[in-house]
C-alpha cells in the first residue's frame, strides 16, 4: 500500500539537487530512493519500498525509470557534475595560484558538508553501476583531479608551491574533502562553513605556499547547495 509522501526538496544533505527532475513523479521516485539508499543501502532497497515511500503504486517505479540501478546513477551523475562545477567556478577568482587551490579546497568541502547525505551515497555505492554508467562517473572524477592538478602545478611552475608529489597532493586534497560526508552531521559541533574555513586553510600549509596572505580575496563559502 502506498504511503503519504512526504516532499524532501528542501531537506538537508543533497535533494535539492533532484529538484528539477521531471516528471514529478520520478522527483518523488529519486527523493525516496536516496532517503532509502542513505538509510538502508542499496542493497538493502527495493523497488517496492521506494515506490511506497513515493506515495506511488507498487510498480510505478517502472513508468519512470528502467530500474533501481538507474536511480542511482541519476543521483551519482547529477552529484558528480554539480561537485565538478563546484570546483571549477571556484579556481576562476584572481590572484595567485594560492588563493584559487584554497578557494577550491573551501568550496568543495563545504560542497561535501552540504550535500552530505547524496555524497555518502555516491561513494558507498559506486560498485553497484553497471561499467557503462561506473564510466561516466569516472570521466566526472578525473576531471576534479584535473581540476586541482593543475592549480597545483601552476603553484609549483611559479614557484609559489614546494611539492614533491604533484598526484600525490592532489589525491590527498580531494580526498579530504570527500571524506567529509562520510561523518558529517548538520547538527554536529562544528558548521559546514568554519569546516570549510579551516580545511582551506590547512591545504594552504599542504603545498607549503610561500604566498603571505593566502586567505585574502578568497570567496567567501558558497553557502548554496550548486546544481548540476
Amino acid at each position: 500500500m502506498a504511503k503519504q509522501f512526504v516532499d524532501l526538496s528542501e531537506s538537508p544533505g543533497g535533494y535539492s539537487l533532484l529538484n528539477d527532475v521531471q516528471p514529478l513523479s520520478a522527483r518523488r521516485l529519486a527523493q525516496s530512493a536516496l532517503a532509502s539508499f542513505s538509510v538502508e543501502g542499496y542493497g538493502g532497497t527495493t523497488t517496492r519500498v521506494i515506490s511506497e515511500h513515493a506515495g506511488l503504486s507498487a510498480g510505478a517505479l517502472y513508468t519512470s525509470f528502467p530500474s533501481k540501478e538507474d536511480i542511482l546513477f541519476l543521483c551519482a551523475e547529477r552529484a558528480h557534475k554539480s561537485a565538478l562545477a563546484t570546483l571549477q567556478s571556484a579556481a576562476q577568482i584572481d590572484g595567485p595560484a594560492v588563493r584559487r587551490v584554497r578557494n577550491m579546497m573551501l568550496q568543495f568541502t563545504l560542497w561535501h558538508a552540504q550535500n552530505y547525505m547524496i555524497a555518502r551515497v555516491c561513494q558507498y555505492e559506486l560498485a553497484a553501476l553497471t561499467p557503462d554508467h561506473h564510466d561516466v562517473i569516472a570521466r566526472l572524477r578525473r576531471g576534479m583531479e584535473s581540476a586541482m592538478r593543475v592549480q597545483i602545478q601552476t603553484g609549483v611552475a611559479n614557484g609559489e608551491f614546494e611539492v614533491d608529489d604533484v598526484d600525490g597532493l592532489t589525491l590527498a586534497t580531494l580526498s579530504l574533502a570527500i571524506d567529509v560526508c562520510r561523518w558529517f552531521s548538520p547538527s554536529g559541533r562544528m558548521s559546514a562553513e568554519r569546516l570549510a574555513e579551516t580545511y582551506a586553510d590547512l591545504v594552504v600549509r599542504m603545498v607549503g605556499s610561500r604566498t603571505p596572505d593566502a586567505a585574502a580575496g578568497t570567496a567567501a563559502p558558497n553557502t548554496e547547495s550548486v546544481r548540476a
